[in-house]
This record gives C-alpha cells, structure tokens and sequence, in this order.
C-alpha cells in the first residue's frame, strides 16, 4: 500500500500561484479536533487506487486527487494560522492554508470541510510530527526536515524555505554618539602631562627670547601666550617659531621632533581604540565556537535546532523557551538576557 505523501509530495512542488477562492469550500472550521498525541484515532484515507492508477499511467498527476477530499492537520497554539476559535482568517489565512488552496485549486480536490487542528503547545515536536502524519492524511505546518524525522517515517514534500540553523546575538556595537571619544585614546593624566609639555616649551622659548631678545626674529619677548601657541601649533605640523641663534634652533627642532611622536601614537591608539570598540563582546563564527565559548544558548525544546546541535554538540549548553512564545522565544530570550544566542532558522 502507498501511503498519500507521495501524492502530495509532487503536488506540492507545484509553483504558488494566488489562490482561487471559488475552487475551494466555504467551511472554515475544523472538522477533526482529536487531542494530539492521541494514537486512539485516526482520520488517514487510502488512497492506493488513486496511486496505483497513477503509476500505471492511467491519470494524468493533475487529475490523480480529482473530487477527492483529503484531510490535513494544522496547528493551534502559538504556532497557529487559524483564528483564536480556531477557524480559518479570511483576510490573513497564513502560508500553509495558501498552499494547501492552491494545490487543491490545480488538483481539483478539497480540504477546508475535512481538516484538523490541535494544539502544538508544549509538545515534542518530533514526537508532534509523527502523530499527525500517522493520524491525518498531511500535516500542514512548517517543519524542519532532519534525518530523525525522515527516520521516523515522515515524507517531506519540496522544501519552501531555507531552514539552516543560524545565531542571533545582540548586537552591542552601537553607541550613543560622544564629543568626547576623541580623547580616549590616552588617559586623562596623559593629557594634563601633554598639555604640560606644550606649555612649559611655549615658555621656555619665551624665556630664550628675555635672555637673548635675538632668539627668534620675531618679538615674542613679551608675547608668553603667542609662545604657547606656537609650541601648541607644531602638533599640527605648523611651525611658527623662527629661531636664529643655534640654542633656539635645537630646541624647536626638539619640540618638533616631540610632537611627531605625540601624533604618531595618538594616530596608533586612536585605530587600536576604534578597532577594540567596534568588536562584538561575543566573535563567534560557528555553533561550535559558541559551545567551545559555553554560551547559553535559546532554543525551543525538542525542536529541530536542538535535535541537530545536541547530536554534534552534546556539551552544549541550551536555555529552554517557554513553548508558548513559539519561535519569538529563543529571540526574547536572548533580549531579556537568559542566553548569549539564539538558535533559530
């Protein structure tokens, strides 16, 4: 006997199209609400005529389901498509219910007076995947495919979606915008020991120009703050001293020199500053640099992303979500500061 995912397996690997209202039925309630994980019912159809005329070439794939009314499950809950009593929204049906219109529309089968809907909530969603399958002809929802799964007996269809497992941090690169960060680079007493310096040569210079009032061809002997400021300018490059005496030549030389030093690392610091401000606390490149790291790390129990890191990574160190929150929880977790990463698709 062959089960009905084959069917729909190449049905649904059909192109999505805007659905057609008119093909489907206007029962938007669940037909079926058996409790999940209640192996006691089941709601699965035959359908081995149907495939055996398929393969036989006896229909064409189009006409295979023609008339037929299948019975999918959708989930209620925090991962839900379907209203809070539970029946279909008109003006926001959800991906799933779109898909399932428009295979059913290119099909010429039915589904909206024959599905089922039961909470997903708080459930092994592995253990969640096999019930619904083994109870309803297809099971409507976003599932991630793992060997587990496969293993299990589900049959995926096409994927739609790329699933791979990603990290999302927090990233704490930004800041609020200082005027004064272009002083970090040295520490305070360094600056009052710079300033220092400037100003005790603008005087020194200013003192050459009292010994020998020939020191410099201009007349700064009465100019103390002009000094200062000429010895201040040669940080900048600009040299405004005009020394004429060999003493006052070798100490403006000197000057120069210090501050080609001064500039020189605060250009160095400044880089190294910007560099080290700018890299996240957390550099991870992959889940085992943040296993290797113990990071906590987010993530829905018994989901997909837990069942693939656990098998690579059994060290790994998850916080459980409240299931409730549906995949929003891993990232508020991450917000409210319970772990370094969510794992997440």
């Amino acid at each position: 006997m062959t089960s009905f995912g084959g069917v729909v397996l190449a049905l649904v690997v059909l192109l999505l199209r805007p659905p057609s209202l008119n093909a489907v039925d206007q029962q938007e309630y669940p037909s079926y609400r058996t409790e999940s994980l209640d192996y006691s019912v089941s709601h699965r159809q035959s359908v081995c005529e149907r495939q055996a005329a398929l393969h036989n070439r006896s229909v064409l794939l189009r006409d295979a389901l023609r008339g037929f009314s299948i019975r999918p499950w959708l989930p209620l809950g925090s991962f839900s498509v379907l209203n809070e009593n539970g029946s279909i929204d008109a003006s926001n049906p959800g991906l799933p219910v779109l898909i399932l219109d428009e295979v059913s529309r290119r099909g010429n089968f039915s589904w909206r007076s024959s599905f089922g809907a039961s909470n997903a909530d708080g459930r092994n969603f592995t253990q969640l995947l096999e019930w619904t399958v083994s109870t309803y002809d297809l099971s409507a929802a976003q599932w991630t495919k793992t060997i587990e799964r496969i293993n299990a007996g589900a049959s995926f269809t096409q994927g739609w979606y790329d699933a791979s497992i990603i990290m999302v941090g927090l990233d704490e690169r930004r800041s609020k915008l200082n005027v004064w960060s272009f002083l970090e680079p040295f520490d305070w007493q360094v600056w009052v020991l710079i300033l220092v310096t400037f100003t005790v040569s603008g005087l020194i210079y200013l003192w050459m120009e009292w010994y020998n009032d020939e020191s410099d061809r201009q007349d700064l002997g009465r100019k103390p703050t002009e000094t200062v400021y000429f010895a201040l300018l040669t940080a900048t490059g600009d040299v405004k001293f005009q020394p004429s005496t060999n003493y006052a030549r070798l100490f403006t030389i000197s000057l120069c020199f210090w501050s080609l030093l001064f500039v020189s690392a605060y250009t160095a610091n400044l880089a190294s500053f910007l560099v080290v401000k700018n890299t996240p606390k957390i550099n991870v490149e992959s889940v085992g640099d943040a296993v290797a790291l113990r990071l906590p790390l987010c993530v829905l129990e018994s989901s997909a992303q837990e069942s693939i890191v656990k098998s690579k990574h059994p060290d790994a160190v998850f916080v459980y979500t409240d299931p409730a929150l549906g995949d929003r929880g891993p990232l508020l977790g991450v917000l409210s500061g319970d772990c370094a990463l969510a794992l997440t698709t």
